[in-house]
């Protein structure tokens, strides 16, 4: 397998031109590999598809793969999922995406980012020019980090039409925010909601209200959601081919 990632790596370096997908899943990239992978890629023209999930980075790794982001204008698909790198390694990231504007599409599933973490990438996102696709899916993100994120969705990011919050930490009170949002925001067009703590009636009923009033949004995953059924019983005038609620 080491021989494989270095030759992997040759190409990268060489700037092949007929690499353009790195999938490394599950490889657990070893640190001094790993770092000559993000240097070719500073400057590869190439690769435009990248993935690292399950490989066991932390936030130093990820602090290193920021550093590649910054410089890099080719990447426009990074997998970081399943892996153990924490708020610190989400802050790196957010920073370095107020400066790189390529990457469309980002999946941090699977990784303890929590309310800092949160807090940092709803600040990328009222700069951010590029992402369209965003996956913070089970990352413990908490009404800190949920009310961030949504916020940036109010007036200021203008391009994010995919994002998956399901399975966070998130209540009554980011909901009451986004619901606020998307009766304003005419960009998202899909967006997960899954087993969080939303409880209040009150916010239940925002939700339906936002959803009916806004016309853009086409998918909207609540399931396992409290009151699922409620919600998508009152929501049934706004089912259509092109529009759906699972």
């Amino acid at each position: 397998m080491s021989d494989f990632i270095d030759g992997v790596i040759n190409r990268v370096e060489t700037n092949d031109p007929t690499l353009t997908s790195l999938d490394f899943t599950g490889n657990y990239t070893p640190r001094p590999q790993l770092d000559a992978l993000l240097e070719g890629l500073k400057t590869n023209t190439n690769v435009t598809e990248l993935s690292l999930s399950e490989n066991e980075l932390g936030p130093e790794e990820v602090e290193s793969i920021a550093e590649m982001l910054k410089v890099n204008n080719t990447l426009t698909k990074l997998d970081l999922s399943v892996n153990s790198f924490y708020g610190q390694g989400a802050i790196a990231l957010a920073e370095a995406l107020k400066i790189n504007h390529t990457l469309t599409d980002l999946n941090l599933t699977d990784n303890c980012i929590e309310g800092e973490g949160g807090e940092a990438i709803g600040e990328m996102l009222k700069v951010n020019k590029g992402l369209k696709k965003l996956s913070l899916y089970f990352c413990t993100i908490t009404d800190v980090g949920g009310i961030a994120v949504v916020e940036a969705l109010r007036e200021d990011n203008k391009t994010l039409i995919d994002l998956d919050l399901g399975e966070n930490m998130i209540t009554d009170a980011t909901m009451m925010v986004l619901t606020e949002v998307l009766k304003a925001n005419t960009t998202l067009q899909r967006l997960g909601l899954a087993m969080n703590f939303v409880c209040d009636q009150e916010a239940t009923d925002a939700l339906v209200e936002a959803f009916t009033v806004n016309t853009t949004l086409t998918w909207l995953n609540i399931e396992l959601q409290y009151k699922f059924g409620e919600i998508k019983d009152k929501l049934v005038c706004c089912i259509t081919d092109t529009r759906m609620i699972v």
